[in-house]
Formats: structure tokens, sequence, C-alpha cells
């Protein structure tokens, strides 16, 4: 007795979200990681302690966290055009 076919996975929606969350995750620890490791290989030459490591991990951080909102406000936008709750009334 053969079941009901089933179809073939293909990538849709599903598979290219993961694919975007895993990157968004690495772009969100990478970064800022390899930022800190920066800092701190300029700390050893100057000699200060984990000056650089803070401020360049810190603020690669805030630019991966900012990248990400404005790419989410891009995707939801593109979402929702054309959409009833997304039209404005012109000006």
């Amino acid at each position: 007795m053969d079941g009901p076919e089933r179809q073939p996975e293909r990538p849709g929606a599903w598979g290219r979200g993961l694919s975007d969350g895993f990157t968004q995750a690495i772009e969100l620890v990478a970064t800022p990681v390899l930022f800190g490791l920066l800092g701190a290989l300029i700390d050893s030459w100057v000699g200060t302690t984990r000056l650089f490591t803070m401020t360049f991990g810190l603020v690669a951080l805030v630019a991966a966290a900012i990248g990400l909102y404005y790419r989410y406000q891009t995707k939801m936008e593109a979402h929702d055009e054309g959409r009833p709750w997304a039209r404005r009334a012109p000006r």
C-alpha cells in the first residue's frame, strides 16, 4: 500500500528565512568579535588595557544592530507594499 505521494522539497520562504536568520546571527556575533580582536591587537601595540577592544567591539555591535534594523524595515515595506494597512494618504 503506497501512501500519498510526497512532493519533493523545494527551497521556499521557509528555507530562505532560515538562511537569512543564520546570516544575521553570524553577522551579529562575528562582526563585534572580529573588531574586538582588531582592538585587542591595537591595545597590545599601544599599551592600553582594553580601551580599543571595548570601543571597537561596541561600535561594531551597534553598527550591526542598526544595519539589521534598516534591512528589516526595507523588507517589511516591500512586503506591505500595496496592502490596505500600508496605504498612505498622498501629500
